[in-house]
């Protein structure tokens, strides 16, 4: 029992991994058509679940709008409108999105106790994953080459290397300067309001590292994911020096002087990191 509790837990990681960041690498065609079909599946076996989550009006108002959409393109299509097609294509990647998001709750629900908290810590962990091959790319340059080399996307390699802009898009996705950091930087926010709320020193200290390699990700690949970051910590201070928490003011601070000094520090001072001393 416990070994297929393992395996079903590997396996939920691995389909919101892919799910999530989309890596470019192993196929010629988005894998959402791929993760949306088992997901169709998985729902399939899992009838009552299905009809639960799409008896809900505002997943079944999405659900028929994009479907809706997507048999008019068609129609438009056959009717010899070629861009229609690539419009159509829009709406059933969307469409096959909301099966594989049905999918992750589900079998989230069924392995976990499904609470706020524990998803956005799976969620937080899933980008440690990432977190991972970030710092895998950085480490060896030849894993970076191979991912930006058989990515999907054919001008990757030339936009990564900018000699003006820096080196960027380090880790296993797609969408380094847009989608990617942009889900990083949500992703910080999750990992800082569990700094917030956890109690323990240690779990704290283990969210605020988090955040560190988050943000450090996101500025190596694009800063517009710092956006939502930077707003977050603009208002985070006022609602803990309203509560008097001094644990966190304190882990507040140490956090921003890591930040501060850290493009300081010689060992970032190379060309693969120029990205970091930028911002």
């Amino acid at each position: 029992m416990a070994k297929t509790i393992i395996l079903q837990k590997t396996i939920l990681y691995i389909f919101t991994f892919l799910y999530i960041f989309n890596p470019g690498n192993f196929l010629n065609f988005n894998l959402v058509y791929i993760l949306g079909f088992l997901s169709l599946f998985y729902l399939l076996l899992n009838k009552k679940y299905a009809i639960m989550m799409l008896s809900n009006k505002s997943i079944f108002i999405l659900f028929f709008i994009c479907l809706l959409f997507f048999f008019y393109l068609i129609f438009f299509y056959f009717f010899g409108n070629k861009d229609a097609i690539l419009r159509g294509y829009s709406f059933l990647v969307v469409w096959l999105s909301i099966f594989s998001s049905l999918a992750i709750v589900g079998m989230f629900k069924s392995l976990y106790v499904a609470t706020i908290d524990n998803f956005l810590n799976f969620i937080i962990n899933v980008t440690c994953i990432q977190i991972f091959f970030v710092i895998l790319s950085i480490i060896l340059p030849s894993f970076r080459d191979w991912v930006l080399s058989t990515a999907r996307q054919t001008d990757i390699l030339m936009i990564s290397n900018d000699a003006g802009s820096g080196l960027r898009s380090f880790g296993l996705s797609s969408g380094f300067t847009s989608t990617f950091p942009m889900f990083m930087g949500i992703c910080a926010i999750f990992s800082l309001h569990m700094f917030i709320s956890k109690k323990d020193v240690y779990e704290k200290i283990k969210y605020l590292i988090i955040s560190l390699f988050l943000i450090f990700s996101i500025i190596l690949n694009a800063r517009t994911g710092l956006i939502p970051v930077i707003l977050f910590l603009l208002i985070l201070p006022i609602s803990i020096f309203v509560k008097k928490d001094f644990k966190n003011i304190i882990l507040l601070c140490s956090f921003v002087v890591v930040l501060f000094f850290l493009p300081n520090i010689n060992f970032y001072n190379n060309d693969y990191l120029f990205r970091l001393m930028q911002a």
